[in-house]
């Protein structure tokens, strides 16, 4: 089994809390390497392995400074910068395998 690096956008929803958030699917056995903006999208790059069949999910959350951030935020995954510096994003994620939170 070889491995290749995938990136996905992380912009979904937005609330009126300012917290944005975007779920992904990737290969299970994946690992997350980091975070970084790219033509102001906020982008999530992860290590695969080439040929898995199952899927995991992840939940990202994206908060303005400033904006509250809820205690069940779990992993911290990074901070970006968009606009020019204009706008700070820090982002924290989950990773669910069916209906629980395993990290």
């Amino acid at each position: 089994m070889g491995w290749r690096v995938l990136k996905y956008p992380l912009w979904g929803e937005d609330n009126p809390e300012g917290m944005a958030w975007a779920d992904i699917l990737v290969p299970q056995g994946s690992t997350f390497l980091k975070v970084i903006s790219i033509k102001d999208m906020p982008i999530a790059y992860f290590l695969t392995p080439v040929g898995a069949r199952e899927t995991v999910w992840y939940t990202f959350r994206i908060f303005g400074t400033g904006h509250a951030i809820s205690d069940d935020e779990v992993q911290y995954a990074g901070t970006v910068s968009c606009h020019d510096g204009a706008l700070i994003w820090h982002i924290f994620y989950k990773v669910h395998r069916g209906d629980k939170v395993v990290s």
